[in-house]
């Protein structure tokens, strides 16, 4: 008798992990710790069982140890976007939320949906993620310093708040020769941060955004990655009526990188993309509109160029 496939759903919290096994339209239940011991006892019981899939939420950070575990085991998971399965609880008629039933519905969202499993990323990758994380975590104290010292009427006050901008700056300058080095290192990252830095207003920052937070570049189609990105205009209809298509979704911290790169090119070039952007404006098209428009223009053409192996303009 052949069992049915079993889906898995994983609900993360600091420090336990509570698993819903669906198999044939029932549940079983157990939790764990998320410390190296309930990971490794986790992973003996869910390879026994044999999965089809796994499917855990991204949570902030604490989804990590638990996906490099089951990767590492070699289990099929996928880490998936928690407003999808909230979306997918709400149209399924589930609106309470505790940890059993949030690992019951990642359970069905995997049956249902079967997301790809997650590609496990490789050390210098994550080490990558993780420093352009911390770079980025800098840049928002030092701002939010700035700003208190430009409010301090004390000058002993505003002494020290000059010396911890001044701590922040150069810890920031020793993450950005760190980023350069360990790109220059890995034969591969050298290979697309080479041709991603061929695009007008592309620099090392947002080469090292995008090789950390978009390894997707180069895998997917112009309409995927622009819509990952979150720069894919969604259209709003209804019947005869035609609303306005707007963007929405995708991921923040790239888009706000390559925003500032994307601008730079429109505007203090004479590249292909500030004509297009030229463009739209004696086209009537409102500044940040026309911007977004070469982000899309912008991104699909780097998605080109590392799918294709291949510089820009070439």
């Amino acid at each position: 008798m052949t069992l049915a496939p079993c889906f898995i759903g994983i609900d993360i919290s600091k420090s336990q992990l509570d698993v819903c096994i669906h198999r044939g339209g029932r549940d079983r239940r157990f939790c764990t710790g998320s410390d190296a011991a309930g990971l490794s006892h986790l992973c003996r019981r869910l390879k026994a069982l044999k999965p089809a899939l796994i499917v855990l939420e991204a949570t902030g950070g604490y989804e990590r140890g638990t996906l490099a575990a089951l990767q590492a085991a070699g289990l099929p998971v996928a880490r998936v976007n928690p407003r999808q399965v909230r979306d997918f609880g709400k149209a399924s008629g589930i609106l309470a939320k505790t940890d059993r039933l949030d690992a019951a519905l990642l359970a069905r969202y995997a049956q249902a949906f079967q997301p790809a499993p997650t590609a496990a990323p490789g050390e210098d990758v994550e080490l990558l993620r993780a420093l352009v994380q911390r770079r980025r975590q800098l840049l928002q104290v030092r701002a939010a310093e700035t700003c208190r010292k430009a409010q301090a009427s004390l000058p002993t006050l505003r002494a020290r708040i000059e010396r911890l901008i001044a701590t922040l700056s150069q810890e920031i300058k020793l993450i950005n020769r760190e980023l350069s080095s360990l790109i220059a290192e890995q034969k591969e990252l050298a290979n697309r941060a080479r041709l991603l830095r061929s695009a007008p207003g592309i620099g090392p920052v947002v080469v090292a955004t995008l090789l950390a937070e978009l390894p997707e570049l180069g895998t997917l189609s112009k309409k995927q990655i622009a819509a990952l990105l979150g720069v894919a205009p969604f259209a709003c209809e209804s019947g005869q009526w035609r609303g306005r298509r707007h963007c929405t979704g995708g991921r923040k911290s790239v888009r706000d990188a390559l925003f500032m790169a994307t601008l730079s090119a429109a505007t203090r070039t004479s590249s292909p993309l500030a004509t297009f952007y030229d463009r739209l404006r004696k086209a009537g098209k409102a500044h940040k509109c026309a911007i977004i428009a070469v982000m899309r223009k912008q991104i699909v053409a780097l998605n080109a160029m590392i799918r294709d192996g291949r510089a820009y303009g070439h």
